[in-house]
């Protein structure tokens, strides 16, 4: 039997013991099989670097519009400040979030846009 032939589930067990680096670069070879990588890689996703902060807050790319869905859990933990818009823009790229934790954040305007009750 080949790689190929595995059922998903055996995968994906197997793929959750490599490293993210492992993980982004079977990622990329088999579109068959990305899925399984894409959902190690995306769920759930911690944020504590001012900058990375900052691709979510200032827009919504593409590649987080293609795979933002799969993120249910997000922490994010900053001493930056934050608005509203920044808190709608993350609820824009992460719109299945079921559990958010946000630490040491000071906003500044918020709950005007974002809507976290849905």
């Amino acid at each position: 039997m080949t790689a190929t032939q595995l059922p998903h589930e055996v995968l994906a067990h197997v793929a959750s013991y490599l490293s993210v680096n492992e993980q982004s670069r079977c990622n990329t070879v088999c579109k068959k099989r990305n899925t399984i990588f894409a959902q190690l890689l995306w769920s759930p996703i911690n944020i504590n670097i001012v900058a990375k902060i900052h691709v979510f807050y200032d827009s919504c790319e593409e590649n987080y519009l293609q795979w933002g869905h799969i993120v249910n859990s997000l922490r994010v933990a900053t001493d930056d400040i934050v608005t509203d818009k920044h808190l709608a823009n993350l609820q824009k790229c992460f719109p299945n979030i079921t559990s958010l934790s946000i630490w040491r954040l000071i906003t500044k305007d918020a709950n005007k846009k974002a809507d976290w009750n849905n």
